[in-house]
């Protein structure tokens, strides 16, 4: 009876199989080696993607990112950029922030060193040209009347929304 390559009977000692495994192993150190690892590793530099989060307008009482989830992004290598007084009215101060790893600074310097940002509503359409070539995660309502027109500002500002509307939240959903 004929077996498959590297195939042994029941009871019989392996040694083609082992032989083998020792070769492949082997072999694969030697590729290891020979491979260039890659930049990210090389540099340290595991993201450099700055995430920002804005003070909500009007009466907004929430904030898009607690100090918790900021301080387990930046465990991850995110840098997290945070306009000033943004947590306040959802009871986190600014040094609950910086000491998650959050820097803090206006509003102007978040927008600009962004690239990724969380808020509960999206900014206001004048506010968009400054997004221009950025993404902005919240609540768009896309379908509704007002977020078509946000939609279409952010179209025509070159700004990517990420519609957390449009997100399952269940998990038959998913």
């Amino acid at each position: 009876e004929r077996l498959a390559a590297g195939a042994t009977r029941r009871g019989e000692p392996p040694h083609a199989t082992r032989a083998m495994t020792a070769m492949s192993r082997m072999m694969l150190r030697g590729c290891k080696a020979q491979l260039p690892r890659p930049l990210a590793l090389r540099t340290g530099l595991v993201r450099r993607l700055t995430v920002g989060v804005l003070r909500e307008p009007g009466g907004e009482k929430r904030v898009a990112m607690v100090p918790a989830v900021a301080k387990s992004l930046i465990k991850d290598g995110y840098k997290v950029q945070l306009e000033t007084g943004a947590g306040a009215a959802a009871g986190f101060s600014d040094a609950a922030y910086v000491e998650a790893g959050c820097k803090v600074s206006d509003r102007g310097s978040v927008i600009s060193e962004g690239k990724l940002f969380f808020s509960i509503n999206p900014p206001p359409n004048e506010e968009l040209p400054k997004f221009g070539g950025k993404t902005v995660v919240g609540w768009v309502g896309r379908l509704l009347p007002t977020g078509k027109e946000i939609v279409e500002a952010a179209t025509k500002a070159n700004v990517q929304l990420i519609d957390t509307t449009a997100a399952p939240r269940i998990t038959i959903a998913q």
